[in-house]
Parts: structure tokens; sequence; C-alpha cells
């Protein structure tokens, strides 16, 4: 039996298209889900480029891949219509109660960013969650322009003689800097309220004032983890101590403020160590984002003593989903990457690359690696 190319061809779009058509239909998630998204040029048909927008959902330390759209710009508007696009299509829209982005302008802006225009349309205010690898990375590149000068060039000589000499370096001489945690616990939702607090402090007492001021500059541009709505994950954060989050709990009370800002600007008179003073009524919402419900479920272990609270099943399951959950932007950026990999190959037709990406995207989720007690896992 032979066949020829284009009998092949039309097998292989026939079972991508099945198989991405049923991973579909076997997704149904019954728990709050955060949307995340990233966008990149790359080229298209006829020399040409094109937008390619990576949407991802996230819930409960999982991730699912929802598509890479083609748009013709990279504007907050062409964002945001790609994501309400993908929400709506897998019928998941009413789940989404938090963004996961890159703190850029066209997802910021307060008038026609990306975060703007999903909550008008959902018509709902959900939590912005700012990448905090993007939050760090702007404070490093404003030190090191400092330091080393800016440039305008796509590669650092410093960092290619480094990556040259790399092997050479005794790495047993290396002592990290205390500030070095602060990046290395990006990833941990319940910690970044206080590490930023900390890093603020940190930054107060560094011996070298430029520096401490141009870091400082930016960080205080990007506090986001402050606001009224994510400074709810101290309450899941062990080094918060029990008498401060008795005060959390009492701050509850206090109205939400009118001029609601998703990140917060420390003055002097802020006191730098105290979470409790940022809590109002609205950080309840944080509770929404960790389960269906949230607010009526959490009501069940805030009225006790925090001190038992490690023993509630409430507040175990929420303090487990807050140490889940993803706060920064890797999920989006691995999308990007898979586009990358698979944009200018098997295929050019629109409906069948995102069948593809499907189908690598769930193939990779149930063989990671290539071991065999991975293959006989997956195929199990």
């Amino acid at each position: 039996m032979s066949f020829s190319r284009s009998t092949i061809r039309r097998y292989r779009a026939s079972g991508r298209k099945q198989a991405a058509e049923t991973d579909r239909k076997s997704f149904s998630p019954d728990e709050p889900l955060l949307l995340h998204w990233d966008g990149k040029l790359l080229p298209d048909v006829q020399n040409t480029t094109a937008s390619r927008i990576a949407i991802v959902v996230t819930f409960n330390g999982q991730e699912k891949l929802l598509g890479v759209p083609k748009k013709e710009r990279e504007t907050g508007e062409a964002q945001a219509e790609a994501c309400l696009e993908a929400i709506k299509s897998w019928n998941v829209e009413k789940l989404v109660k938090g963004l996961v982005f890159d703190t850029t302008a066209s997802n910021t802006g307060l008038h026609r960013g990306a975060c703007v225009r999903i909550e008008d349309e959902l018509e709902q205010e959900l939590v912005w969650i700012a990448c905090r690898h993007h939050v760090l990375e702007i404070m490093l590149s404003d030190v090191f322009s400092l330091i080393c000068g800016s440039t305008g060039s796509p590669e650092t000589i410093l960092f290619k003689r480094f990556k040259k000499q790399w092997r050479s370096i005794s790495l047993n001489d290396f002592i990290p800097a205390p500030e070095s945690i602060f990046w290395h616990e990006a990833p941990m939702a319940v910690r970044a309220p206080f590490n930023d607090l900390q890093l603020m402090k940190v930054l107060k007492e560094y011996p070298h004032e430029k520096v401490a001021h141009a870091a400082q500059a930016a960080i205080s541009r990007h506090l986001w983890y402050l606001s009224e709505h994510l400074i709810g994950l101290s309450l899941f954060d062990d080094r918060i101590d029990t008498e401060t989050k008795k005060n959390m709990v009492q701050n509850f009370q206090c109205p939400k403020k009118q001029d609601f800002s998703r990140r917060i600007v420390l003055s002097d008179e802020t006191p730098i160590s105290n979470v409790a003073s940022f809590v109002t009524e609205r950080t309840l919402d944080i509770f929404d984002v960790l389960t269906l419900d949230g607010k009526e479920r959490a009501q069940l272990f805030l009225s006790k003593d925090p001190k038992t609270w490690k023993d509630d099943e409430v507040f175990i399951t929420m303090r487990d989903r807050a140490i889940n959950m993803k706060v920064v932007n890797d999920s989006a950026e691995r999308a990007i990457a898979l586009i990358e990999r698979y944009n200018e190959s098997i295929t050019q037709n629109e409906d069948q690359k995102q069948y593809l990406l499907q189908v690598v995207a769930a193939h990779r989720k149930k063989l990671p690696t290539a071991s065999k007690a991975a293959m006989m896992k997956g195929y199990k």
C-alpha cells in the first residue's frame, strides 16, 4: 500500500484537528482562572510581520494554552481583543478572576490598556497581577544602566565576556548578596507583599547611595503587591506574626479606597514593615481568586484566632492555592517560545497552526521528558 504526500498531509491535518478538538472538549475547569498573555512580532507571509498573542490560563498550579492568535498590531486593544476571543471561545470567561501580565503601557494603561479593556468587557473588577520577574528586571535594568551606562546594542559586551569566562570562575567562592533573595523568591506569591516592603527597607539602608536611589525609584513605581487586592496574600505568609494577621482581619472593615490604585506609592511616612496598613474591604476579593465563593468560604477561618488557622481545612486549601498561584508570566512566555518554534514549519494554514500548538502543548504536558518513566506514566 502506498500513500502520496498529499494523502499523508490530509491525514495529519485531520488527526491534529481531531486531537485538538478532543482536548478542548475535555477542558472543563470548575475553579477560578488567572488569564496570562504575552505578545511578540514574528515573521508572517510575504516578508511581513504580525503580532502573535500567547494566551494561557492557570489554576491551582496547572496551566492550559488557549491559543496564540495572530493580530496585525501589538496594541492594548489588540491584546485585549485576542484574550477575550480566546476565553469566550473556550467558554471560561466567567471563571476568569485575575490577570497576569508584563508591566508595559499597552497592558497597564488606565484608559486604553489591555487590562482595563478586559475588565470593561467582562463587567467585573479583576485582580491585577504584575509579573514578578518583569518588575524586578526593571529594577535591575535601571541599576545596571546607572553603573555601566546605557547602550543601544542588542548585546552587552560585559555579559559576553562573563559567559566566555564562566568555566574558569570558582563557584565555591560565590556568596549571594542579601538582596538576591528577592529575585529567587519572585515566583512565591504569598511572600511577595512582605518581600516588597523588606526590599524597600534594605534599599533605604544600602551603602551605595546612587545605586540605592535608582533601585528604589524603580521598585517604587511597581509596588503592585501592596495593592488592596494582593496584600491579602500575606495572610498565608508564615513570616507574618499572629498580631499582624489579627490587624489585617480587623482592617477588612475599612471601606474600599475611592481612588483605587493597582500599585501603591509609598511615602516617607508609610510604615515600612506593616502589611496590615494596606488592607481594606477590597482585600477580600483575593479569596475569590483562590476558590469559587472564596469570600464566603474564607469567613470560616477569618472568624477564628489566626493561631488556629494552620489546622483549618478551608485555610489549608486556600493557602495551598495561594502558594501555587502563578505570579510570573512564564506560562505565556513558554507559549511564545512554542509559536516561535512552529511559526514557519509544518503548516501555514492558521487553523492548522492553532491545532498544532494545542497538540504539542498537550503532548509536552503528558510527556515532560523523554525518559522511560515519563513515557510509562504518560501512556498508562
